[in-house]
């Protein structure tokens, strides 16, 4: 079984890594800049969101609050797979 848990800033290269795959399985475009600037303050704290990854730095999932009233749905993405899911939460309060 992988193991898997909260990224922390050490793990930006691995991310962007991982979603650069994803971008090219998926066929979107890769953008460093952008991709940075969307994980940098996801994992500074958990104001906006949070991001898991494996141990082994093959998959990562991000989730991300849409605001204090209304759950948030995004994507979660996979390297390993071509079909990312949507994942529901509340925001924290």
């Amino acid at each position: 079984m992988q193991s898997i848990g909260r990224a922390v800033a050490d793990d930006l290269d691995d991310l962007i890594a991982l979603h650069e795959r994803f971008c090219t399985v998926d066929g979107h475009p890769f953008d460093l800049s952008r991709a940075t600037a969307a994980f940098v303050p996801l994992l500074a704290d958990d104001r906006h969101g949070v991001v898991w990854i494996t141990a082994d730095a093959g998959a990562y999932a991000v989730l991300t609050w849409a605001g204090r009233s209304k759950p948030a749905a995004r994507r979660v993405s996979s390297t390993r797979s071509t079909s990312p899911i949507a994942v529901a939460a509340p925001a924290p309060p």
